[in-house]
This record gives structure tokens, sequence and C-alpha cells, in this order.
């Protein structure tokens, strides 16, 4: 193969440098939109769990006290949801490091839990974890 046919038109070159330009300005645009949608959900979603923590506190029946520790634990998973999501944006961008954190088991186990039953319950069926 010749030289010749590697060598781009300054043409080819400007259209090129263009769509780079473009596929940088439209991830830049989508990583300002998942911080922005980020923090429009993460304020909301720390009153949801504020509140259902307070509300702990009361004298509750074991009914709506199961209610209230299901919401508070389904805010704090969509929490992890969106901070998920950001850590996505993140690894694409460069800016994403791993840590090393303790994590329970059993809380991880009691999530799911909460999860299918809620699934199960909608359903009505029961589910025994």
């Amino acid at each position: 193969m010749k030289l010749q046919n590697f060598i781009m038109s300054e043409e080819r070159v400007v259209e090129l440098d263009k769509r780079i330009q473009s596929i940088e300005y439209a991830r830049e645009t989508k990583n300002l939109f998942f911080a922005n949608i980020s923090h429009e959900i993460r304020t909301p979603m720390n009153a949801v769990i504020g509140l259902s923590h307070i509300l702990l506190d009361y004298d509750l029946d074991s009914k709506h006290r199961d209610y209230v520790s299901k919401i508070e634990t389904s805010a704090n998973l969509i929490l992890n949801i969106v901070n998920d999501i950001l850590d996505f944006s993140k690894m694409e961008a460069g800016k994403f490091s791993i840590e090393k954190i303790e994590f329970d088991m059993n809380g991880i186990l009691e999530n799911i839990s909460t999860m299918i039953d809620f699934k199960a319950y909608e359903k009505k069926n029961r589910f025994n974890f």
C-alpha cells in the first residue's frame, strides 16, 4: 500500500476535528445532566430518609413501623442507584477511584428481602427470608 493512501485531505481533517468536538460536547453535556439530575433526586430523597428516620423515633405500632422502615430502606436504595449512575459517569470521565470499605452483609440481605417482600405482597404472595 502506498503512503499516499494514508494522507488525509485538509477538509477530512477539519471534518474529523468537528466530529471529535461534537462528541466531547455531548459527553460533557451528558455528565452535566447526570450531575444536575442527581442533585435534584438526592435532595428530596434525603428529606424522605430524614423524615422516615424521625418517624421511627415515635411510638408506632409494628405495622406502621414496618411501613416507615421500608420507606426509609427504599429511599436509601434509590439514593444508592443515583450514586451508582454518577460513578459510571465518573468512570467515563476518568475521574473514578475505587475505595475499600467495610459493609454489612446482613443489611444488604435485609434490603434485598425488603424489595422482594414488597413485590411478593403486591402479587398477594408471602416471602420469608
